[in-house]
């Protein structure tokens, strides 16, 4: 995990994307968050960024097809017995449109 901040213009996610980049091409599974100022009254934002994401790549990579989102992620993660009710519950305290009915 890996966490950048600083003023404007600095460069900020040009370094990101060539270090993500360059550990893509070596194999390795990139996640990344962006944030605001803006963002900074919503609770856990990059985080639910990242397990949203992360869930998705689950899904699809077991799936061998497209999931484009998160609550469609859930829904196949649970009906294949990969999360249990209880875990979607959980995750849906970070990512709460996927928190079950």
């Amino acid at each position: 995990i890996c966490f950048v901040s600083g003023g404007p213009f600095l460069g900020k996610s040009r370094l990101i994307d060539e270090v993500a980049g360059k550990a893509a091409n070596d194999g390795f599974t990139i996640l990344k968050s962006f944030r605001t100022s803006l963002d900074s009254f919503t609770s856990f934002f990059p985080l639910r960024q990242i397990v949203s994401a992360a869930m998705i790549k689950c899904a699809m990579l077991t799936a061998g097809r497209e999931i484009d989102n998160e609550v469609s992620a859930a829904n196949y993660l649970v009906d294949e017995n990969i999360f249990k009710k209880t875990d979607r519950v959980n995750i849906g305290s970070i990512v709460p449109t996927v928190a079950d009915e």
